[in-house]
């Protein structure tokens, strides 16, 4: 019987990457930035497990008026800050499990 498991390619562990499921992206509120549409608002993205994490930074770009992905981080509250090569099942992200966006600063500025 095929239960849709696979080996994951970084870690060897066993995930389910059948079907697409719902991710929710918390969006903060940053008014210095109005050419990004960053009002707090949450996002809701459907992709594959097996899709990289740059994935849902390609997908909310064009709802955040083409916020440049090299300016996103994503952070699950149990995971951490996740890497844009890693895949969603690297990371065993469950559908509820929420993620926020936080904007990348490099010496102050933003």
């Amino acid at each position: 019987m095929n239960w849709g498991l696979t080996v994951c390619c970084f870690c060897g562990c066993y995930v389910l990457l059948q079907g697409e499921h719902n991710f929710s992206v918390a969006i903060p509120s940053e008014p210095s930035f109005p050419d990004w549409n960053l009002k707090g608002q949450t996002v809701t993205v459907t992709l594959a497990m097996s899709a990289p994490v740059s994935a849902i930074k390609a997908a909310i770009s064009g709802l955040l008026g083409n916020m440049p992905a090299n300016k996103m981080q994503l952070k699950s509250a149990a995971k951490g800050f996740l890497k844009d090569s890693f895949t969603l099942a690297h990371y065993n992200l469950a559908p509820a499990d929420p993620l926020s966006l936080h904007v990348k600063t490099r010496g102050r500025r933003r």
